[in-house]
């Protein structure tokens, strides 16, 4: 079961990474089938990039707790 959990957090993981990266370069998160913009819709563009850093912490800190368990911490 860990290794699917491990694969599936990487997989979000890497999504939110790349849109954030995505914002911070040219200032566009995708978000299902709409692209916000920083200059179009704002509070649009800056809930997406809460919530998808929201994400990248999660997954990515799920990341890290099937790998210290996985490993025997705890």
């Amino acid at each position: 079961m860990s290794l699917w959990v491990w694969m599936g957090s990487l997989a979000l993981f890497v999504w939110a990474c790349f849109q954030l990266w995505r914002a911070a370069t040219i200032g566009r998160i995708n978000a299902g089938v709409v692209d916000f913009t920083r200059s179009d819709g704002p509070i649009s563009f800056w809930f997406q990039v809460v919530t998808t850093t929201i994400v990248a912490i999660l997954f990515g800190g799920g990341m890290l707790i099937v790998l210290a368990r996985s490993s025997g911490l705890f």
